[in-house]
């Protein structure tokens, strides 16, 4: 139900509202859950490990919910909201991949400044974030939390706070740094496979998701998308 009314439209962009039954709402815990679980096993928490009763509590809270002993995972809610290219975007200091990993990759992140907390797990055009501790963010959040009856949003109307915005174009520069440190070999194999699937199918290719994330981070930042010849 997720895939087919949630994850599959946002990333065919045809519409920008949509509406979710209480299905969403376990699948968002369950995708926090699962992070802050491997977090905790791969020491990746960074600096929850500052806040470990809030980490508890969180993971507590979300498991406890998927296996209906509580019926909302609050005060450990989840936020969930579509991604796109915003069209005034700022593009200084901004990575020249920024679009594509906005609209194409995945992603796992943690944050914890100022008491607030947060499991960020980033799937494709998908953000989900569930609070670990809300510290004095929670009135920055608006339009963006998951409801476990069900509901609706769109991508005009919610608010996040400022620190969404650094952390996903840290994503991108992060990105791009991969991506200029893979060897000759690898980027010859990445251009081989990209001509075979042109040659394939170039309309499949111009259609992608991919390409319409090229293009936008193209329109934005000119000649500097590209990679070095």
């Amino acid at each position: 139900e997720v895939s087919q009314r949630i994850f599959l439209p946002i990333h065919e962009p045809t519409q920008d509202r949509f509406r979710y039954g209480p299905s969403f709402a376990r699948f968002a815990v369950w995708v926090v859950w699962r992070a802050i679980v491997k977090f905790g096993q791969e020491g990746g928490l960074g600096r929850l490990k500052e806040i470990p009763a809030d980490v508890e509590g969180a993971e507590r809270a979300w498991r406890e919910f998927l296996l209906e002993g509580r019926r909302t995972p609050a005060p450990h809610v989840v936020h969930a909201f579509p991604l796109d290219v915003p069209t005034n975007l700022d593009t200084q200091g901004r990575s020249p991949h920024f679009a594509r990993f906005l609209l194409r990759t995945p992603a796992l992140a943690t944050r914890c400044v100022g008491g607030a907390g947060y499991v960020i797990v980033k799937m494709a055009r998908l953000l989900v974030i569930g609070v670990v501790a809300s510290g004095k963010e929670r009135r920055l959040w608006k339009a963006t939390q998951v409801h476990v009856e069900g509901g609706s949003w769109g991508v005009e109307v919610y608010h996040v706070p400022e620190w969404i915005d650094g952390l996903l174009n840290l994503g991108a520069e992060n990105q791009q740094k991969h991506v200029d440190g893979l060897s000759l070999r690898q980027k010859q194999r990445t251009n081989d496979r990209t001509w075979e699937a042109i040659d394939e199918d170039v309309d499949a290719v111009a259609e992608s998701d991919v390409m319409r994330a090229f293009e936008a981070d193209l329109e934005l930042f000119g000649q500097t998308a590209f990679q070095p010849p």
